[in-house]
């Protein structure tokens, strides 16, 4: 398991009109990548490094209309 690792969130969940919207940004300091090596068992910590991680999502309830008594619209990018 990877120590040392710092991680720095801000996240925001706000009524935009009638979008309900959120998102979160997060930066994490040395933490663990996806790696393999071979560097003995003692050594073995894997790839560490800095990455950035965003996502921001919205909802938007239909209104009553013929074809539909309720329905909603989902939208998430990451």
């Amino acid at each position: 398991m990877p120590q040392g690792v710092k991680q720095t969130n801000l996240s925001l969940a706000k009524g935009i009109g009638p979008v309900s919207f959120g998102a979160e940004l997060s930066y994490r300091q040395n933490g663990a990548l996806n790696s393999t090596g071979s560097c003995g068992p003692a050594q073995n910590t894997g790839a560490r490094g800095d990455t950035w991680h965003a996502i921001a999502n919205g909802s938007y309830l239909l209104p009553m209309t013929a074809p539909w008594d309720t329905g909603s619209v989902l939208v998430e990018l990451a």
